[in-house]
């Protein structure tokens, strides 16, 4: 009777192990295909195909953050039953922020005067309390990674094609013009896709090499990869990008000053080279393409306050929309349908002049989000529609779509993560250095369904790999 028994539990047991290598090889290349779907997308031209493309793009996320979960849960069970498996884990105060703010934007999306939009986002961007929940669940699941190296090197080695269709483009060559040319395109592209967009993932890119170099020697495939992200800042003139860069970079000097983890020199060579490569760049390649013959694309002039003018306007717009609705806000995705409601008239008048370059002898009037025209030496009206897909503002969108209680959620998830990652040994201060760039960004921007979900996975990816780090194994 008892050989049996020792027989039928080696098969249980050597089935528990093949399941849990077959189950760790599966997530190991699902996590790898999802990257490396995400950062396709994360390159698409938005303009192109607008609502086709978008919708790639939540089916992806949720899709992927699914079938993750349910391997997750595989080979977190190895024989248990599920109950048993998630009574045995410890979960940490950030995780319940994350998981409470995630729900709190699902249940706004309930409240809301326009859930289908708050929920799915609208058909030209899709980044509603779905895409959020899902990318929180997906950075999640990649902070328990068990292939660190090869997402890495995924990362590395886009970089380095972004980079070189970044600086063909930017010469003129458009090896993607066929790509990237569409009648339908609103806003001067530049580069690939939207210059605002690429500036927002290289604002992603930039310093993660700092983060994976923290504990090692800078090399030539560390400067290799900086100087990439670099680069290709330096082409998009995305102003909010350029100053998370730096501000991340002065981090970098003032850690490193108390660490001696690098070489004193190193920050500054960093930051002196990022200056160079703003205003150096844009010259050469405008010089390059002129001496071929070539078109540069158009670029921003730091200079200019153009941009910022509405924006002060929109975050007005945002912070009244809180103020009458400040439990639940209105949704995600909703105030592009709004906003001029929420202004004054002379205000909202102001928005559209400011946004159109209307001058202020033509009258204009406006209904909802559609205005109406005339310049003063024609008696024929003209008008247009401006939807704006948020407020330019990650915590005025907050008060905005999910109320001061989101805000405040948001906000405590926040602290949370900046709380696990205050060591003494200084590790986690990398991991701010990185994380910094695209959270400056969103101070001026939005969360961009093509870009935010890499940064998502990416900052997930640098906490799984401090949690492989015997001094940090507290972290989750």
């Amino acid at each position: 009777m008892q050989r049996p028994v020792l027989v039928r539990g080696f098969f249980n047991e050597l089935r528990g192990i093949m399941v849990s290598i077959s189950t760790k090889l599966f997530s190991s290349l699902l996590s790898i295909l999802l990257l490396l779907l995400t950062l396709g997308v994360s390159l698409a031209p938005e303009a192109t195909l607008p609502e086709r493309l978008y919708a790639v793009r939540l089916p992806l996320i949720l899709a992927g953050t699914v079938v993750l979960a349910l391997t997750y849960a595989a080979q977190a069970t190895q024989g248990r039953t599920m109950l048993t498996a998630l009574r045995s884990r410890k979960y940490s105060f950030m995780f319940f922020a994350g998981a409470a703010y995630g729900l709190w934007a699902l249940l706004c999306a309930v409240r809301s005067p326009m859930s289908g939009y708050a929920f799915f986002g609208a058909p030209y961007l899709q980044f509603g309390a779905l895409m959020l929940a899902g990318c929180l669940a997906l950075s999640w699941l990649y902070s328990r990674s068990s292939s660190i190296n090869l997402l890495v090197w995924t990362i590395q080695l886009s970089t380095a094609i972004v980079l070189l269709f970044t600086v063909l483009e930017s010469i003129g060559l458009r090896p993607l013009d066929n790509w990237i040319s569409s009648p339908r395109i609103s806003y001067p592209a530049s580069l690939i896709g939207h210059r605002p967009h690429l500036g927002g993932w290289f604002a992603v890119i930039a310093l993660i090499p700092i983060f994976f170099y923290h504990d090692r020697d800078l090399n030539r495939s560390f400067w290799f990869w900086l100087l990439s992200g670099f680069i290709g800042l330096s082409l998009t003139t995305t102003t909010a990008a350029v100053i998370g860069v730096i501000a991340g970079l002065v981090i970098w000097l003032i850690i490193n000053s108390i660490t001696r983890q690098h070489p004193l020199k190193s920050p500054l060579i960093a930051l002196l080279s990022l200056i160079i490569l703003l205003i150096a760049t844009p010259i050469a390649t405008r010089w390059t393409a002129h001496s071929f013959g070539l078109t540069p694309p158009q670029v921003k002039d730091y200079s200019s306050t153009n941009s910022i003018k509405p924006r002060l306007y929109m975050w007005k717009a945002a912070l009244e929309g809180g103020l009458r609705s400040p439990i639940f806000g209105w949704g995600d995705e909703t105030f592009g349908y709004q906003v001029f409601d929420l202004l004054s008239p002379k205000d909202a008048k102001n928005l559209y002049r400011v946004e159109l370059g209307i001058p202020e002898s033509d009258p204009i009037w406006y209904s909802g989000f559609t205005y109406y025209t005339k310049s003063k030496s024609s008696e024929k009206v003209s008008s247009g529609t401006l939807i704006y897909v948020r407020s330019h503002n990650l915590f005025a969108d907050e008060i905005y779509s999910h109320g001061f209680i989101g805000f405040i959620l948001l906000f405590i998830y926040i602290l949370s993560l900046v709380k696990r990652l205050f060591t003494k040994n200084f590790d986690g201060f990398y991991l701010i250095i990185a994380l910094i760039p695209y959270f400056v960004y969103l101070m001026a921007w939005f969360f961009i369904p093509t870009v935010s979900p890499l940064y998502f996975i990416t900052a997930a990816i640098m906490i799984a790999y401090l949690r492989n780090k015997s001094s940090l194994r507290h972290l989750s």
